[in-house]
């Protein structure tokens, strides 16, 4: 009975979302695909997101330092991510 009062009262408070994540470069090589899609809470920003993304692929906390893009736009931890946004990983590109 507690479990399924529990589920409800939490089914009711949070909310979750879907958002596509585009990888690039040694992130896509990590993870081994090039795009994934990704369950998370609203309202979520891009530091929450980062911390999820390490949970599930703890790898990636080897290359922290890259970028991330919403909707085509570079982000910061503090911006919010939406529902059915697209948000890129760019890892740090060097050339010369």
């Amino acid at each position: 009975m507690w479990k399924s009062l529990l589920k409800s009262i939490f089914a009711e408070t949070l909310s979750f979302m879907r958002v596509k994540i585009l990888l690039f470069g040694i992130i896509a090589e990590i993870i081994d695909h090039n795009s994934l899609s990704m369950e998370l809470e609203q309202p979520c920003s891009v530091a929450r997101f980062k911390e999820q993304i390490f949970l599930k692929y703890p790898k990636l906390k080897n290359y922290a330092t890259f970028a991330v893009a919403i909707n085509e736009e570079y982000a910061e931890d503090s911006n919010t991510i939406c529902n059915n946004d697209t948000i890129a990983l760019i890892p740090p590109v060097s050339g010369g």
